[in-house]
């Protein structure tokens, strides 16, 4: 075990700095280029096809769990907790899936990595394509750009993953003293440094760049409809002076704004027109 865990450490964390990374860069082209998020969209998809009791219990448990811990306005706050889920779905997948692509190399040395990984891009990137050509929430470009998309950036992610885990292996082969044994951990955390850095670079830009646009886009809207106020905040309500007022311990006639909410199955809000 010994022998073997530098290694299965060293697998798990090339998956996770990969997978993080190529998150980054879906949430960027989806921010910049209206191209699909794959999470958001494989996430909207489950929830459509797994059982109404299963989606209503999820539900009910969020809202108990926001309201027990004070969490913050019930809407909004499930909404950032199921975005989490998705995104943290897929990571997980991507974990899983390049862990197997190491094990596979890790066995089987006279694969090649490049094609292994393609074969992992595959796997996850056609079902990722049905799902944007059918269920793309997310979407503001042609289903066919979204698909070549999704399918390529899988692919590459698939390629590269392959080709740098066989390097870590290739690092592990060396056999010899315990001189050479200081040399491989020197030369695999080298190896694992210069990937993370890679890694954090792609994730962090793609996320800050890829919500400064879309801030941008929010500011230029709200230039566009003038200063944000909601009219309760003017104006009293319609039964501010009625004559009959509701008992100590009743509901309001008029429930104040802040106090609704909305929960759906949709990782993104609904946008309304309100020109119709």
């Amino acid at each position: 075990m010994k022998i073997l865990r530098p290694g299965i450490v060293g697998g798990l964390s090339v998956a996770a700095m990969l997978t993080a990374a190529l998150i980054g860069i879906f949430f960027f082209a989806w921010r910049a280029a209206g191209l699909p998020f794959v999470p958001f969209d494989t996430f909207d998809w489950q929830t459509r096809v797994l059982p109404g009791r299963i989606i209503a219990f999820g539900i009910g448990s969020m809202v108990t769990v926001i309201r027990a811990l004070k969490l913050g306005p019930t809407s909004t706050t499930a909404k950032t907790a199921e975005q989490a889920m998705a995104i943290a779905e897929m990571f997980i997948a991507g974990l899983v899936g390049g862990f197997v692509v190491f094990l596979i190399l890790r066995t089987a040395r006279r694969l090649h990595g490049f094609v292994i990984g393609l074969a992992l891009g595959v796997v996850f990137g056609v079902p990722a394509v049905l799902v944007t050509l059918h269920a793309s929430e997310t979407i503001s470009v042609g289903p066919g750009a979204g698909a070549v998309w999704v399918l390529g950036a899988f692919l590459v992610w698939g390629a590269v993953l392959g080709q740098a885990e066989q390097r870590l292996i290739g690092i592990e082969k060396t056999t010899g003293a315990a001189a050479d044994a200081a040399v491989r951990r020197i030369d695999r955390r080298r190896f694992l440094v210069q990937i993370g850095g890679t890694a954090a670079v792609i994730t962090v830009a793609g996320a800050v760049v890829g919500e400064l646009g879309e801030a941008r886009r929010r500011e230029a809207v709200m230039m566009s409809n003038g200063e944000s106020m909601r009219w309760s905040a003017i104006h009293p309500p319609p039964n501010a002076n009625a004559a009959v007022r509701p008992a100590p311990g009743t509901r309001l006639e008029v429930t104040p704004l802040e106090r609704h909410y909305r929960i759906d199955i949709n990782t993104i809000p609904p946008k309304i027109d309100e020109r119709r």
